[in-house]
């Protein structure tokens, strides 16, 4: 006769596990926590926002603690003129970056086969597209890794216009992950 018990015992505490579910970044332990913005957002000055601050899920995270993260986003926009360019940034407050690389694909026109491609080593650094085209669907897709420094601070995906002649609109379906590089389960 086999025991059930090392099966009950380990259908516990992946039970338990999973109902901890995504703690605030910096928890250090392989998990995410995922915001997707949910009202539109007009871009239209050169000044940074927070991407989703108008709405109820910025695309902000806190950090508690120094550790190696992982960050993903998809950003999509409309512009409104045919002038300027997006611009997005990761920022920091109260926290610095070492060993980051972010990498951006932007795909300026929906149908186009063509993508702008562009990497930034800094936090605060403009990923910036292509100048825009009026009406035009674009997507920003961002995949970068860091290690941060203790905070307590903050993490956001910001956004900016290049010049104040005209402005995008984010859509409230843009998303962003931040992930602290750990143990995953």
């Amino acid at each position: 006769m086999t025991s059930d018990k090392s099966y009950s015992v380990e259908s516990r505490l992946n039970a338990l596990w999973n109902h901890l579910g995504p703690v605030a970044a910096g928890g250090s332990n392989g998990q995410r926590q995922t915001f997707m913005t949910d009202t539109a957002q007009t871009i239209s000055g050169t000044s940074q926002v927070t991407v989703g601050v108008n709405g109820g899920f910025p695309l902000q995270w806190a950090i508690s603690r120094a550790g190696r993260y992982l960050l993903t986003a998809k950003i999509i926009y409309i512009p409104s003129g045919s002038v300027g360019s997006a611009i997005l940034r990761i920022h920091g407050a109260g926290v610095t970056a070492s060993n980051l690389r972010c990498d951006m694909v932007n795909w300026a026109l929906q149908g186009v086969q063509q993508a702008l491609i562009s990497e930034v080593t800094t936090l605060d650094a403009d990923l910036q597209s292509s100048t825009m085209t009026s009406g035009a669907v674009g997507t920003f897709y961002l995949d970068a890794g860091m290690s941060l420094s203790a905070g307590p601070g903050t993490l956001s995906v910001d956004a900016r216009f290049s010049t104040g002649a005209s402005n995008y609109v984010i859509q409230p379906y843009s998303q962003a992950t931040l992930e602290s590089a750990g143990q995953t389960s």
